[in-house]
C-alpha cells in the first residue's frame, strides 16, 4: 500500500510543478501559478506523515519505507534554497 502511495506522490508532484508552469506562464496568472508551484513540497510532507504513521501503527520496516525516505531525501536534496 505504501508503494502505491509513493507513486501517487510522484505523480501528484510533478502534476503540480507541471500545473504550475502552465498555469504560470502559459496562461500568465502569477499567483495561480505560485500556489500550485508551493503546493509540490507539501505533498514530501505528505509522504513523511504517511510513512511516519505507518511505522508509528506498528508497520514494521519494509523497502517501501526505504523508498519513502530516498523520495524524500532527493526532493529535499534538488529543491531550490
Amino acid at each position: 500500500m505504501l508503494v502505491f502511495f509513493i507513486i501517487l506522490c510522484e505523480v501528484v508532484f510533478w502534476v503540480f510543478v507541471l500545473g504550475g508552469l502552465a498555469v504560470r506562464y502559459l496562461l500568465k496568472c502569477r499567483s495561480l501559478g505560485l500556489v500550485l508551484l508551493a503546493l509540490a513540497p507539501v505533498i514530501d510532507l505528505v509522504l513523511l506523515a504517511v510513512t511516519v504513521l505507518d511505522l508509528r501503527t506498528g508497520g514494521t520496516p519494509t523497502m517501501a519505507h526505504g523508498l519513502a525516505a530516498v523520495y524524500i531525501g532527493v526532493s529535499a536534496a534538488f529543491e531550490k534554497k
